[in-house]
């Protein structure tokens, strides 16, 4: 059933408390006052309401950052430059956006908007509802439409838009506007990286993840957006997997969209933010093997001799301009390098020592890295899967035993510059020698409590330190 704007203004009043009287300023004062976009969207949605965007005039910003600021107890800082300014306040879990017209009325505001849902706007000051483009409708259908036809070729940006609204919104996009996908993907290329992290990254938050990388493929963004994915399409492997390298990458998405919806092992508790971690992860795990791909010429087998080392770099370089911080990115590439360290604990019969030294290495990484090593072989098939398949999982049983076992011992190396100084080691690269020393028998389980660390710490250090003359 249609929204009007008796349903969308009880809707408010029901949700804000503060929202009548605001309603009774606007019509008082005269001045144009719109709710838009994105708040509409979601209130015919039901679905809960993060933010709240408003338009008005450009000589009325002031005014109206004024008055609802006075009416929520906070105040408005201006973000953007001019153009495109936009005054922004934060109250607890509700972020509110107060931005000019672009247009001299509501209707050219929102036919420069992106896709129809989008286009809707509820006029405070005069009790009315726009939704000129059909909005309702395509939330009806479920359908994600660009509200014109030069929509996404002005801002290629709302290429990702278009993807992360079918998958956050569980829509479909028909044929007209995966063909301006298509044609506006090339644009990418000059989209600031900031933009397209935060894109990207809220698609990589979603469970149906995979499904919005696959309209990003399909349309010809994603190889624009991260060049080295589109070398390993048509990428042959060899009989250990049945896809090519990039149809590989995207069912490992798929396989780990599954398996972090029903984690196999009841003590991987992921952390916010992790799911995004590991599915960046799966995306770029196999980007090194364009450059490492070999045949064998006397029995024709297919290698890929130290791609994960290729790939953690290439990963490394794709992950720096989207801005999603230093440690974030961190451990995106370390989960790409050790990617698969599980697999090849398959393969005879390694040492305690050896499974205990991957736990220490990658820490709080260690569950998300098995979660990976499982999409990757589930993606890869091939032969003998099911064996592989057995084995793996009990690698992984055995390497979250020790994780749960030694889970405290992740935090920190046992001993520090501080402490080395208070032994006599003047600062310098020694300094690093010794604590990465002690470090590593931490790992190995040689070195086990503070006591003993200092004690060996002694004896490196009485032994870097010349005797006196």
């Amino acid at each position: 059933m249609p929204h009007d704007a008796d349903q969308f203004q009880q809707q408010l009043t029901d949700r804000f408390p503060w929202w009548k009287s605001l309603c009774r300023r606007a019509v008082d004062s005269g001045r144009e006052l719109y709710l838009v976009g994105g708040s509409l969207r979601d209130l015919v949605l039901q679905r809960p309401l993060a933010d709240l965007d408003f338009a008005c005039r450009n000589d009325d910003l002031d005014h109206w950052a004024a008055l609802i600021g006075d009416l929520l107890g906070s105040h408005f800082f201006t973000m953007g430059k001019d153009g495109l300014i936009t005054r922004r306040t934060v109250r607890e879990d509700l972020v509110i956006d107060l931005t000019p017209l672009a247009g001299a009325t509501i209707f050219q505001d929102l036919k420069h908007r992106d896709f129809t849902f989008n286009a809707m706007a509820c006029g405070l000051h005069d009790h009315s509802f726009h939704d000129p483009f059909g909005g309702q409708r395509a939330l009806a259908e479920r359908q994600v439409i660009s509200v014109a036809p030069e929509s996404l070729i002005n801002d290629p940006l709302r290429v990702l838009r278009a993807a992360r609204f079918a998958v956050e919104l569980d829509c479909s996009l028909p044929p007209a506007t995966r063909e301006m996908m298509t044609a506006a993907a090339p644009g990418l290329s000059s989209v600031a990286g900031e933009r397209i992290g935060a894109e990207c990254h809220r698609i990589m938050s979603h469970p149906r993840a995979h499904r919005g990388l696959r309209f990003l493929l399909d349309c010809g963004a994603l190889p624009v957006l991260f060049p080295p994915l589109g070398a390993l399409a048509n990428l042959e492997q060899n009989e250990f997997h049945h896809l090519d390298v990039l149809e590989h990458t995207m069912l490992a998405l798929e396989k780990l969209d599954a398996l972090l919806a029903a984690p196999p092992f009841p003590e991987i508790e992921l952390q916010p933010g992790e799911e995004a971690i590991v599915r960046w992860a799966a995306l770029f795990h196999d980007t090194g093997k364009a450059m490492t791909r070999s045949v064998d010429p006397e029995t024709g087998k297919v290698h890929f001799y130290g791609h994960e080392r290729f790939s953690a770099h290439l990963a490394g370089e794709l992950l720096a301009p989207l801005g999603l911080g230093k440690q974030t990115c961190g451990r995106i590439t370390a989960l790409v390098e050790h990617h698969l360290a599980p697999l090849l604990l398959t393969f005879g019969e390694p040492k305690a020592k050896t499974r205990r030294k991957l736990v220490f290495t990658l820490g709080e990484n260690l569950p998300l890295l098995l979660l990976l090593a499982l999409a990757d072989t589930e993606a890869a098939a091939g032969r003998d899967f099911a064996r592989r398949r057995q084995r793996l999982q009990t690698v992984c049983t055995d390497l979250l035993t020790i994780y749960r076992q030694e889970r405290a011992s992740f935090v920190k190396p046992l001993v520090n510059g501080k402490d080395l100084l208070a032994l006599g080691l003047p600062p310098g690269p020694g300094m690093g020698r010794i604590i990465r020393t002690i470090h590593q028998l931490q790992i190995d389980g040689e070195c086990r409590s503070r006591e003993e660390a200092l004690a060996m710490a002694r004896e490196l250090v009485a032994a870097a330190i010349p005797p006196a003359d």
